[in-house]
């Protein structure tokens, strides 16, 4: 069950990775948009970076929640599961 958990946890990462270097590639585009004085494209890349900003946060709560019940059911699984006794 933790390795479930594990791997959309490390799926999420990979994908909130992207997507940060998606946003660093959009904040580059719109200096330069911005530079040659194009405001309605500047605009519009503008309005995508807060989307992507918002997708970002979204997967990081969903990244926290997913790691706050996987910490739940490894504690549960503890307490419901009697320590094996030791036998020589």
């Amino acid at each position: 069950m933790f390795l479930l958990f594990f791997h959309v946890d490390s799926s999420i990462e990979k994908e909130i990775g992207a997507l940060q270097l998606e946003e660093k590639k959009l904040v580059a585009e719109i200096k330069r948009t911005a530079k040659t004085g194009n405001d309605g494209a500047t605009k519009i890349l503008a309005h995508q970076l807060i989307k992507l900003r918002q997708q970002i946060a979204n997967l990081q709560g969903s990244r926290a929640q997913i790691r706050g019940i996987a910490t739940h059911t490894q504690v549960d699984c503890q307490r419901t599961v009697p320590p094996r006794q030791w036998q020589p």
